[in-house]
Parts: C-alpha cells; structure tokens; sequence
C-alpha cells in the first residue's frame, strides 16, 4: 500500500454513491493499493454531535480502468466491524443529571445513519458503545454503565454479545457479561446459546422472547452464582452475605412485567454467611442466640422445589444445616421485599452450652444433648425479625419450676 494524499479522489468516488453523507465523513490515515483500491483507518460519519458511526478499518474497491474513464464506480465497501460511538451525557436538561437516557429519537438517528451507509457498507459486525444507557420500563429502571454491545449477523440470526461495568433493574445486580443467538422470525424470537455471566458464576438458557402481547419463555440454569452482589442492595449497611448459588429455573411472562412472571425451578446455595443481618442484631432472636449476632454460617440451604406466580415465591419445604444449627423451613417470599416463613429445627449441644441459661431452658433437648427450637422469620430484606413460638417461654418456666 502507498500511503499519500488521495483524499480529493475518496470524495469524487463518494460523492457519486453517497452525497448526504459525504459532508459528515472524516477519516484518520486512507491509503491506496493499486491493485484494488483503497484502506481506510477509522472511517467516521457524525450523525450530530456526540453520536458518531465508525468503521475502525475500511476497504474500498473500486475498477481503475473505468476511473480513467472517468466512471466514479463503487464496486465494494468492506468494513469488518462498525461501531457507534453514543454519548448521551451532552442531551441531559438537568446539569445535574448523572445518567443518560436513550429515547426513540435517538434510536431513530442511530437507523437513520445506518441507512444512509446501507448502499456503501455492509459490515460483518456492529458494536455500540456509549457511557450509559437509562431504559425505563413500566415499571423499573434499567441501567447499564458503559455498554459494549456487539451483533454479529448469522444468515437469518445474530450473535449478541454485551459487556458492561454495572447492569442493574430496581437495584438489581444483573449480569454484565453476556452472549446469545436470536433467531428471528414473525411470531417471535428464538434465544439460544445464553450465557450471562457476573463477576462469578454464570447462567446459562435458551427459549423464545415474545413480541408484543406474547409471552417469553426462557429454560435457565445457574452454575455458582457469587450472593454477595444480591446483599448489597437488599440490606442496610452494614449488613451483607456471600457463598454461591447453582439450580435451575423454568420462566415464562413479559421481561418488563414482574407481575406476569410465573417460575418453577430449584436451588441450591453453599457456603453462606449471614452478616449483621436485622434478625441478628435486634429483638428475641439476638437476645436468644447472641453467638450469631455477628456471623452466621451456613453450609448449605437446599430448595428443591419452589413456585413463582402473582409476585409470590412460594417454598414448601428448604432445609438449612451447618455452623450448629439445622432446620426446615417452608413460607413465601412476595415481591418486592416482604417475607414470611416458618422454622423448625435443632441446634447442637456445642452451640447449646454457649447460650444464655434461660435460652437453653426454653429449648426442648434433643436425644444428642442439643435443643431443638420453633420461629417464624418475618419483614423485609431491610429489617426483619426471627421470633421463637411462644411454646417456648412455656417450657422456660416448666424447667425453672
């Protein structure tokens, strides 16, 4: 390739196949090969200030005989990858504003520059890039921080990958690493190949994404799954948890409308650590139990069966176990915080020596020298309380007497 000036020659070609689009072009380096035709090194339209389509390397052919001829034919533009560069911050009213809202108006500008570089370039893959997306659904918020959105079209299928610092809905930590296939069609849209993925741990699925009025349907499976981003938001500080969660979910209803979900699936989380959760640090339960006022571990809680449906989780049956304590729950969890299960379990003789006097008295003994005990845990995810059954205070003054 020679690189020297042909930028009089780049406009000639261009102004035959694309005269509203020439104005806003601009371009870094272009060089030309006589054999073919010309390089380009970030080939850039300006759709308005702040929105701008790229092509990081283009290659432009085109017949030298009929040049000298004085046709000013395009043969082919050839760009492996078009990016649109999207920065929303210069659209906010309010100076104070720190997000970016993308709107139909943009979306209707991104098309139309597409369009205007549809008769000059097909590329293989499209990328979008920007500061920050704000999608307002009915109901939530969704919120990505620094999207890298690449589509990659496959025949009558795209390949989607999406990476970003930070994805979240109501505060919802969602994943911010993600790779699919849709398939379209008139109906509906195929999702195959699915893998979402957060700092640890991943999802994996496949079903169909309705159209309008249709419902999504989605088969997912959750393989170590990192707890502690789903406690940063749900609790006050300084409260937390961590371990990891694996199971599997069969989901139907529309994305932006939790009360059309329905779910069956089941879970399984290990190596759980409760930390000054409310429950630990207020009422009976603290007064009770005070060794697990700080830290409460838990080697695994089993759900093998649970049913989402009208913004209700219901559990019928989870069993918990480790650091001392096991126990059967079963209760509901409604969106979007309230809970309300019932415990029934046993705590180990180790753990029994090192509570209060009259707490070991109001826990029945169990045949290896442990207590067992009875609770309702009920609230929010922000302040909640786990109340022994008031049998207990029965058999405190029982055993006192």
């Amino acid at each position: 390739m020679i690189p020297f000036p042909v930028d009089n020659l780049v406009r000639i070609l261009l102004q035959t196949h694309a005269p509203n689009v020439l104005p806003k072009l601009e371009w870094d380096q272009v060089w030309l090969q006589p054999s073919a035709g010309l390089h380009f090194s970030e080939l850039k339209i300006q759709v308005r200030p702040g929105l701008h389509v790229i092509a990081p390397r283009a290659f432009v052919r085109f017949s030298w005989a009929r040049l000298l001829r004085l046709e000013t034919r395009i043969d082919a533009v050839e760009a492996r990858v078009l990016r649109i560069d999207w920065d929303l911050q210069g659209d906010n009213a309010d100076g104070d504003l720190d997000y970016a809202a993308p709107t139909e108006s943009h979306l209707a500008e991104i098309k139309s520059a597409l369009d205007s570089l549809q008769r000059i370039l097909s590329p293989q893959q499209v990328q979008l890039r920007s500061h920050e997306w704000l999608i307002l659904t009915n109901h939530d918020t969704l919120r990505i921080y620094n999207p890298r959105l690449t589509v990659i079209p496959n025949n009558n299928a795209w390949d989607l990958r999406l990476q970003s610092d930070v994805v979240q809905i109501a505060d919802w930590p969602l994943p911010t690493k993600l790779k699919a296939k849709l398939l379209l069609s008139d109906s509906n849209m195929v999702l195959r190949n699915l893998s979402a993925c957060w700092s640890k741990g991943c999802l994996e699925g496949e079903g169909t994404l309705g159209k309008g009025q249709k419902l999504s349907k989605l088969n997912l499976q959750l393989h170590n799954i990192s707890l502690a981003p789903f406690g940063s938001f749900a609790v006050p500080d300084p409260a937390g948890w961590k371990g990891k969660a694996s199971g599997k979910i069969t989901w139907k209803g529309r994305i932006a409308r939790p009360e059309t979900w329905e779910a069956d699936g089941k879970l399984e989380m290990e190596n759980v650590v409760f930390s000054d959760w409310p429950f630990q640090r207020e009422g009976t339960f603290a007064e009770f139990v005070p060794i697990y006022r700080k830290k409460l571990e838990i080697d695994q809680i089993e759900i093998p069966e649970f049913h989402l449906e009208k913004n209700r989780v219901r559990v019928d049956s989870m069993t918990v176990s480790g650091d001392g304590i096991d126990a059967i729950a079963q209760g509901s969890w409604y969106f979007p915080q309230r809970l309300d299960f019932r415990l029934h379990g046993t705590l180990s003789e180790d753990v029994c020596e090192d509570l209060p006097h009259l707490t070991r008295l109001a826990l029945p003994k169990t045949k290896d020298g442990g207590g067992s005990f009875k609770a309702t845990l009920a609230g929010t995810f922000r302040w909640q309380a786990l109340t022994p059954d008031a049998e207990h205070y029965g058999t405190v003054l029982r055993n006192i007497f």
